[in-house]
């Protein structure tokens, strides 16, 4: 992976733009992505997980790297006998810190690396309003299904009498067709 270029699909090697997902997604102390985060492929469309290890060393190091550049300021001017008002301390630390910030906000989505999401895995997907989170191994809305459930929903009250299973005695829910514990039709065969 070439230094600071978008991170790869694993599955199809298409460049995963994280830019607009680091603009949108709701981020903690405004550094790194809140939560789990995901994201679709533009070549062929998997979701993927975005991992945020590599930003949290990037980031790491730059503030090391500042805090670094701080003090040997600090003790260059020790050495030197240069006195700085405090005022100016306090607006070099601001502008050290400001450049910190600018650079993590700039390119910290290019330090982030992807994955597939694995079977199981939620995610939450910023930039699709559609679909806020992984549902693995959802079943499509069968209609059929859904028009019987309602249709023995709205059953006279003779049908939602509680019944006893010929077989093995159990009170059944009006509603049900079959016993709840034998499997024994209503009207006593069994499967």
């Amino acid at each position: 992976m070439a230094f600071l270029e978008d991170p790869h699909c694993p599955q199809c090697q298409c460049a995963v733009p994280l830019r607009e997902l680091w603009k949108k997604a709701p981020k903690d102390k405004g550094l790194f992505l809140q939560g789990t985060n995901g994201i679709k492929c533009p070549g062929c469309g998997v979701k993927l997980r975005v991992l945020q290890m590599r930003v949290v060393i990037a980031t790491s190091l730059l503030f090391a790297i500042a805090m670094g550049v701080a003090a040997y300021i600090g003790d260059y001017d020790r050495a030197h006998n240069i006195h700085q008002s405090e005022a100016s301390g306090l607006l070099i630390s601001g502008a050290a810190m400001s450049v910190l910030f600018y650079f993590q906000w700039r390119f910290a989505y290019r330090f982030a690396s992807v994955r597939i999401l694995r079977d199981g895995e939620g995610a939450s997907f910023p930039l699709t309003e559609t679909e806020p989170f992984e549902v693995p191994n959802e079943a499509p809305l069968d209609l059929a299904l859904l028009s019987k459930v309602a249709a023995r929903w709205n059953t006279d009250k003779e049908d939602s009498a509680v019944w006893i299973c010929p077989k093995c005695k159990e009170d059944n829910p009006g509603e049900f067709d079959r016993c709840w514990k034998c499997q024994t039709e209503r009207t006593g065969t069994s499967n």
